[in-house]
């Protein structure tokens, strides 16, 4: 059997020769090979990198977003409250709430680190600022209507309550009210505040006259229709009606005088029968529109008068025939179909009595 060759335990292999252009190309294929790890290491720091941002991104726009929602909430109700107890008188009211807007809205900006968190922060505070400012300007607007409301309404009052006081000025301060119509209101507000500035001046001028005890005028004033262009119908009537009020109260008033007039005047026309400036007529008119009184007064009036007429009936009579007359007058009362009458004719007997008796004290012998 043939026997083949042992190999040597420590053989020796063959070197490879390279050259030198071999050489630099094994190792610039090298340097590729590990230029090429570095930049894919690199490219996942990079995208690692960019991921982290995103979420940092993502996590701010939803923090200012909240935190844009609970300022919004928070400057509504500053709002609210600006819009129902502010003073419109008060000139920094809308400067105040729009100084607010901007440093409350200005905090968000404080939440932002990344572009994007940076575009959304201003894209938002911008579009709430706009929002609210656009809001206090019209509130603003308000305002000053209400300020020029109040001052207009001012200057009616003063012109209304010197009409009261001097109807006479009526005309004159109604010219002057509607230039301050035009001068102090705009035209949609002069023209809603014309009716009623109108019937407040007319209301005064009419009032004026009944407290200066003109009642007459104020009547014929409303009867005229000079006022209509300035009263309604409901108004004119509640004017007409006061004017005529007045008058009627001031007659019943003077009638009460002269009534109580009247009842002083009976006693000395039953003593003296003496009617003085009194007449049935004029005794009548003291009824007013009432017939009964008028009636009853005139009854009064007459009784008076028989019991004057029949005491002065008595200047010469006997005493005797007097008295005679006085009881007979007495049993009558006890009969009479008409009491007032008879008791009429029997006081008038017993004053006639009285004085004759009072006479005859004084000076029995002439009696």
């Amino acid at each position: 059997m043939p026997r083949l060759p042992t190999p040597d335990s420590n053989p020796t292999l063959p070197r490879p020769v390279h050259s030198g252009e071999q050489y630099g190309a094994l190792q610039g294929r090298a340097l590729q090979g590990l230029g090429q790890q570095i930049s894919g290491l690199g490219a996942a720091f990079d995208q690692r990198a960019e991921q982290k941002r995103q979420e940092q991104a993502k996590d701010e726009v939803s923090q200012i977003s909240r935190d844009l929602a609970a300022a919004r909430s928070e400057l509504a109700v500053a709002f609210q409250d600006l819009a129902v107890n502010g003073d419109p008188n008060d000139p920094q009211a809308i400067a105040g709430f729009d100084a607010k807007v901007k440093e409350r809205l200005g905090q968000l900006r404080a939440r932002a680190t990344t572009d994007e968190a940076k575009d959304f922060a201003e894209d938002q505070i911008s579009s709430a600022s706009a929002s609210l400012y656009t809001q206090s300007g019209t509130l603003g607007i308000e305002f000053a209507g209400l300020r020029r409301a109040a001052d207009y309404q001012a200057t009616e009052d003063s012109l209304s309550s010197a009409v009261l006081s001097a109807p006479d000025t009526f005309w004159d301060a109604q010219g002057q009210l509607s230039a301050t119509l035009k001068a102090q209101l705009s035209p949609q507000d002069a023209l809603k505040a014309t009716p009623k500035a109108n019937a407040t001046m007319a209301s005064a001028y009419i009032e004026g006259l009944i407290a200066q005890d003109r009642e007459g005028q104020a009547e014929r004033e409303l009867q005229s229709g000079k006022l209509d262009q300035f009263l309604d119908g409901d108004t004119k009537g509640r004017l007409l009606r006061s004017a005529m009020g007045a008058g009627k109260a001031k007659r019943d008033y003077a009638l009460g005088l002269a009534r109580l007039e009247l009842e002083d005047d009976l006693g000395q026309i039953a003593l003296t029968g003496d009617t003085g400036a009194w007449s049935r007529g004029r005794v009548a008119a003291l009824g007013g529109d009432n017939p009964v009184d008028a009636a009853r007064l005139t009854r009064k009036f007459d009784e008076a008068v028989a019991i004057g007429s029949a005491t002065r009936s008595y200047e010469n009579a006997s005493l005797p025939d007097i008295l005679q007359d006085v009881s007979s007058s007495g049993e009558a009362l006890k009969t009479a179909d008409n009491f007032r009458v008879a008791e009429a004719s029997y006081r008038a007997n017993t004053v006639a009595a009285e004085r004759l008796f009072k006479a005859y004290k004084d000076d029995p012998v002439a009696t």
